[in-house]
């Protein structure tokens, strides 16, 4: 096939047929066009926890885990902890645990990654994934790359060619106007779409293999609860703590990513939480100074034109801006905020007088909880209660974007994997 190298872009363009014509291929070692890596995908397939899978994150993870490669990147790190060799014998373990001599976990095939826009991260996620399953996979990039992707993907192509698997992975880009889409969706056994509900909804409709599966995460919501009389009982230090655990639920991903806190509820006595709330709201503003955080003139006016919205809609008894990195909107009485989202530091505070209050306000789309000061017999009971109308994570103050192979609750080791049964 040939091809024409794009200089100083690290971009390879097929030209023999309609697919490989229109699509991009990004950070290819060996100069392929797409027919002639698909012609070799299924040759590229590994056992689940390869060797040499296992190394190539290895290598990534090393990278990510040293600040002085792109200065103490929050996100960069968190990926790089969940990538380190200690993680990632746990998921072996746990993922051998539920295997033996008659259930034979095999990979599905050729998987075809959608990741979202609004977090640069989370395509590694499913990705690796995906490939400690064993699968060859396929990962579509927007058209024009952010710098952070950029060197993101970068540093993962190198840390994949180091080893022995980088005909495992292939990153295209595309018009989405064209029918590139549709065509590799009918050659995947495994689609994993990330976005809003419409992208999902879109693509799910597009043919796939006969046996193929779609693992969608379409828009998702997060909150956080707290026991005020708990908090209320901190010393200077544990709270700064708790203020800066919850700095990276609100303020990583700017507040876009789908585990984000959008809403505080505060469980006590009414008198208190105000109080406690706006303790916790200033704690939470100078933990994003100390760290760094940088409000963009774009997301200050988002977030208060929301505000505001949220104070015109009422009844609304405080609006606390004393900083301005957050926002925080007091509610008189619960309500829904789900289509009220402003970004980059805004959160409702609502006040409950019991956690088990929180199971009438729970909606389908709501995916973590991020919890303080309750012990897991009370949260065991709040999920029965709930009994699946939504949430799926309930997390410490802190977690709420840590990534896990159980996402939506799915096990997502489980759902890339084929399982072949002996008997």
């Amino acid at each position: 096939m040939a091809n024409d190298q794009l200089v100083g872009e690290g971009l390879v363009r097929g030209k023999s047929d309609s697919i490989s014509y229109l699509v991009q291929i990004v950070g290819q070692s060996r100069a392929e066009g797409l027919s002639d890596w698909l012609s070799n995908a299924h040759n590229a397939r590994r056992r689940p926890f390869d060797t040499g899978v296992k190394s190539a994150l290895a290598r990534f993870s090393k990278w990510l885990l040293d600040p002085n490669n792109h200065g103490a990147n929050g996100a960069y790190m968190a990926l790089g902890f969940w990538l380190r060799p200690a993680a990632i014998a746990e998921q072996e373990r746990s993922f051998e645990a539920n295997t033996s001599s008659k259930l034979v976990a095999t990979p599905r095939g050729l998987a075809f990654h959608l990741p979202p826009t609004n977090v640069e991260t989370i395509f590694i996620y499913s990705l690796a994934l995906s490939m400690l399953c064993g699968n060859v996979n396929i990962c579509r990039l927007p058209s024009q790359l952010s710098e952070t992707t950029r060197i993101l993907l970068k540093h993962f192509v190198e840390a994949l060619v180091g080893g022995d698997v980088d005909g495992m992975c292939l990153f295209v880009t595309y018009d989405l106007q064209t029918n590139v889409t549709a065509e590799l969706s009918k050659l995947s056994d495994l689609r994993i779409i990330w976005g809003g509900d419409a992208k999902v909804q879109s693509i799910s409709t597009l043919p796939q293999k006969p046996r193929g599966v779609t693992v969608g995460f379409p828009d998702r919501y997060s909150y956080s609860v707290l026991n005020a009389a708990t908090y209320g009982l901190l010393d200077e230090k544990a709270r700064n703590a708790l203020a800066s655990a919850a700095y990276n639920d609100i303020f990583l991903f700017d507040q876009m990513g789908c585990s984000s806190t959008q809403v505080q509820y505060w469980v006590g006595k009414k008198e208190q939480v105000t109080p406690l709330a706006r303790d916790f709201t200033a704690r939470i503003s100078i933990a994003a100074a100390s760290k760094g955080y940088e409000m963009g003139m774009a997301g200050a006016a988002t977030k208060l034109t929301q505000a505001m919205g949220q104070v015109l809609d009422g009844p609304v008894g405080l609006l606390d801006t004393t900083d301005m990195i957050l926002i925080g909107v007091h509610h008189e009485q619960p309500r829904d905020l789900r289509d009220s989202r402003g970004g980059a530091g805004m959160v409702g505070i609502i006040h409950l007088n019991s956690v088990m209050e929180l199971a009438e306000l729970v909606q389908e789309r709501d995916q973590t909880l991020a919890t303080f000061g309750f012990d897991v017999e009370t949260l065991h009971e709040l999920a029965i209660k709930i009994n699946g109308r939504g949430i799926d994570r309930m997390v410490p103050i802190g977690q709420a974007l840590q990534f896990d192979r159980i996402w939506d609750g799915q096990d997502l080791l489980r759902s890339f994997s084929r399982l072949v049964t002996i008997s």
